[in-house]
């Protein structure tokens, strides 16, 4: 799977996420969907960063505040 379908993927599960957190009546339930959320969040968050970099190239620093 391509990494921007990822990305697409992971950034329409988040507001999922969100809108069950408060339909579940049990512990478990919330834990499993805050952890797919959590799981969504990482994807987006590296991956966003690769593709800056892939994108960029070696002009990436401003974006990402490091230095390559």
């Amino acid at each position: 799977m391509d990494a921007n379908h990822v990305l697409l993927l992971s950034t329409a599960v988040v507001p999922v996420c969100m809108v069950l957190v408060p339909l579940c009546r049990a512990l478990s339930g919330l834990a499993f969907i805050l952890g797919v959320m959590g799981l969504c969040m990482g994807c987006i968050d590296c991956l966003a960063n690769l593709q800056m970099i892939n994108v960029h190239g070696n002009a990436v620093a401003p974006f990402l505040h490091v230095s390559i």
